[in-house]
C-alpha cells in the first residue's frame, strides 16, 4: 500500500490523501476488508474519520496492454 499527499498546489487540493494499492482479484481485496473492518482498532477508529473526512472516492483501475 502506498499513501500520497499533494506537496505544491492550490485550493482544496492540498488537502487531498491518495492511497493507492494492488490485488491480485476482487474477492482478495475483499477479504482483505473483511478482515480489516473485523478488527477491534479499525472499529474503533472509523467513528473519528467521519471529523476529518469530507469526501471519498474509490476507483478499480487496470494497466492498459
Amino acid at each position: 500500500m502506498k499513501a500520497y499527499r499533494r506537496f505544491m498546489g492550490h485550493g482544496d487540493v492540498m488537502h487531498t490523501l491518495v492511497f493507492e494499492g494492488e490485488w491480485d482479484s476482487l474477492a482478495t481485496m475483499a477479504a482483505a476488508l473483511e478482515k480489516m473492518m473485523a478488527d477491534p482498532e479499525m472499529q474503533a477508529l472509523m467513528p473519528k474519520w467521519d471529523t476529518v473526512i469530507e469526501t471519498h472516492e474509490v476507483e478499480f483501475l487496470t494497466p492498459l496492454p
